[in-house]
C-alpha cells in the first residue's frame, strides 16, 4: 500500500508493522516501497533485537 506514496511524494517514507526478522526488514527495502523500516516492537520485546537481526545482514 505504500508504494503509489513513496513514488508521488519527496520526503522520507517510513514503513511499520510487522517487521519481526531483518530478512523482513531487507525483503522490504528490495521492492523499494519506503526509505525506512519501522521495527519499534521488535526492539522493544527484545534489546538485542539489532545485534541478532541487522548486524549479520551488514
Amino acid at each position: 500500500m505504500s508504494k503509489p506514496i513513496y513514488e508521488e511524494v519527496k520526503i522520507p517514507v517510513i514503513l511499520t508493522g510487522g517487521v519481526k526478522t531483518g530478512q523482513d526488514v531487507e525483503n522490504i527495502l528490495n521492492r523499494k516501497v519506503c526509505d525506512l523500516v519501522g521495527v519499534g516492537r521488535s526492539v522493544f520485546k527484545d534489546s538485542n533485537w539489532i545485534e541478532k537481526e541487522i548486524k549479520p545482514l551488514i
